[in-house]
C-alpha cells in the first residue's frame, strides 16, 4: 500500500532549518507546500554540493534557492 503520512515544510521554509531537519531526523526527502498543494520535494542530495554553507544561511529559504523539484509541468 501507499503511505500516505510524509513531512512537509511550506515553500517559505528556512533553508537552514530544513538542513537541519534532514541532519538531525536522517530524512531522505522533505515534500514542499504551497499552501495546501505539493510543490515539490527537497532530497537529501540537493542539500549537499558545493557552496551549501552559502546557499544555507538563516534568511535563505527553500523557494528562493529553487533547490526542489516542481511537480507542475
Amino acid at each position: 500500500g501507499i503511505n500516505a503520512e510524509y513531512m512537509g515544510v511550506q515553500e517559505n521554509f528556512s533553508l537552514h532549518e530544513t538542513y537541519n531537519l534532514f541532519r538531525t531526523m536522517g530524512l531522505r526527502h522533505l515534500v514542499v507546500l504551497s499552501g495546501a498543494q505539493v510543490a515539490g520535494i527537497v532530497t537529501r542530495k540537493d542539500l549537499i554540493g558545493q557552496n551549501i554553507q552559502t546557499r544555507i544561511s538563516s534568511h535563505s529559504r527553500i523557494s528562493s534557492g529553487s533547490i526542489y523539484g516542481s511537480t507542475e509541468e
